[in-house]
């Protein structure tokens, strides 16, 4: 017999309130920081695993901590029971949905905002190293731990501001023209 978990009753509060607060809090743009966060350990690892392996080894060693964390996080997750048993996903609903998302220009604006900022900030991430290397003629060392600096400089002023700035009173009138501009 599976145990099944019954979500407690709103009694009429906000069932966003826990999100906002969150999201008040400047938690979000905590759990945001950790691909800035990775990048940059890794960038700053950099010189020193390659003075044992090579890039295909390092690559490899990824693969190995990535497939052991799939294993951890298989194990943490493995007891949790379903939250709604009985909801069932159907496959025409979730095509109708996607066929909406992908014909709203709503979500369509926000991806090419998204995709226009990526671009642009793989392009500069992505040929510093070699910029610094060729141009400039600094060390593999020093061309990695710049290039570093520079992808963790995002994230105070950038992960960590863009949550502050959502506790700060023009926030509100920032998210209702977001709200606006979504539907």
């Amino acid at each position: 017999m599976a145990a099944s978990v019954e979500s407690p009753p709103m009694s009429g509060k906000n069932p966003w309130g826990l999100v906002c607060i969150l999201l008040g809090a400047g938690i979000l743009s905590v759990w945001t920081c950790y691909l800035l966060a990775g990048v940059s350990l890794m960038m700053l690892l950099l010189p020193f695993s390659l003075s044992f392996t090579s890039w295909q080894g390092l690559w490899r060693i990824n693969g190995i901590v990535l497939f052991l964390y799939g294993i951890m996080l298989f194990k943490a997750t493995a007891k949790i029971p379903f939250v709604n048993p009985s909801h069932t996903l159907k496959l025409k609903t979730l095509g109708t949905d996607i066929l909406k998302t992908i014909t709203s220009p709503a979500p369509l604006l926000l991806a090419l905002i998204f995709v226009t900022y990526t671009l642009q900030w793989l392009a500069v991430m992505g040929f510093l190293p070699t910029l610094l290397l060729e141009e400039y003629g600094f060390s593999r060392a020093l061309a990695s731990w710049l290039t570093a600096g520079m992808v963790c400089r995002g994230l105070v002023p950038g992960q960590r501001g863009s949550g502050w700035n959502l506790t700060q009173p023009l926030s509100g009138q920032v998210k209702k023209f977001g709200i606006k501009t979504m539907k």
